[in-house]
This record gives structure tokens, sequence and C-alpha cells, in this order.
């Protein structure tokens, strides 16, 4: 074997591994996405939902959702004496918000 085609061997292993990588992350972001869209139609815009239900809706952890909520980011969130609600127009805001544009290059799809 020559060194050219060792070389380019190795280097569409290492391609190869990477966009197996992104496909990994990118298939669990879009499952992520297609179960908060099947659950749209339950609630009304002005609807509030308890940190459950915003989990379920978003695939966001309960743990998560405290931490932010400790931190004052992410979401905005009503209190009531004890209580947590979101909003269910914050939570379809910040879905379209976080929703990355996905171009495929023609180029890359040979790999």
């Amino acid at each position: 074997m020559d060194l050219n085609k060792a070389i380019k061997e190795a280097v569409y292993e290492s391609v190869k591994k990477a966009f197996e990588g992104m496909n990994d992350t990118l298939s669990e972001n879009i499952y992520v996405q297609s179960e908060a869209l099947k659950n749209i139609e339950k609630y009304s815009s002005n609807s509030l939902l308890d940190e459950r239900q915003v989990s379920e809706l978003t695939g966001i952890s309960l743990w998560t959702l405290r931490k932010w909520r400790c931190e004052k980011r992410e979401i905005p969130y009503i209190r009531l004496g004890n209580v947590v609600r979101y909003k269910y127009s914050d939570i379809l805001e910040y879905l379209k918000a976080n929703t990355v544009k996905v171009y495929q290059d023609r180029r890359s799809a040979s790999f």
C-alpha cells in the first residue's frame, strides 16, 4: 500500500467517525423535537404547565429545569408561592429559538 492510499484511508475513516457521531447527535435532537411536536396540540397558548409537563414536552430532564430555575436562565417561569408554572407560549418560543437549521452539503453526501 502506498503512502497516498494509506493517508486517504486514514482521513476517510476519521471523517466517517466524525460524521457518525454527528449523525447520532442529530438523530437524538430530531427525536426530542418530534416528541415535542406531538404534544403541541394538547395545550392552548395561554396554558400553564408544571415542570413534569414541560419535561415531557421538551425532553429536558426535571433536574435540568430545576437547575435552570436556580440560575434564572433559559425558559421563563412563574412562581406562585411554592408552585412553579411555565407558560406554554414561552415553551414554544424556547423551542423555536433553539431550533437549528440544517443544510446538507451535497459534496459530503458521498461518504
